[in-house]
């Protein structure tokens, strides 16, 4: 039973669609704004830019998420985690 059983990382219930939709508005707005800011050379507004690639990042990780709940679980390992080592005396 426990092996068929997914993991739903989201509280409520989560739209692939909405978020590939948000990609591509973010997208066509990471574009307009780039190309606004080459032509008139407004460099200050990169940062602008910058946001928008971050949340293209965030969503496009939204949507593969909804489509893979179980891809983005980290597994546990198996090792031990190291020893510590003693100090040494001054």
């Amino acid at each position: 039973m426990a092996d068929t059983e997914e993991v739903n990382f989201w509280p409520h219930g989560a739209v692939f669609a909405l978020a590939a939709l948000a990609t591509v508005l973010y997208s066509l707005v990471f574009l307009w704004v780039t190309f606004l800011i080459i032509r008139h050379r407004a460099w200050y507004f990169l940062a602008i830019a910058f946001g928008a690639a971050i949340e293209i990042a965030g969503y496009t990780t939204r949507s593969y998420s909804i489509k893979n709940p179980t891809m983005l679980v980290r597994r546990q390992s198996s090792r031990s985690p190291p020893a510590s080592r003693p100090r040494r005396p001054r």
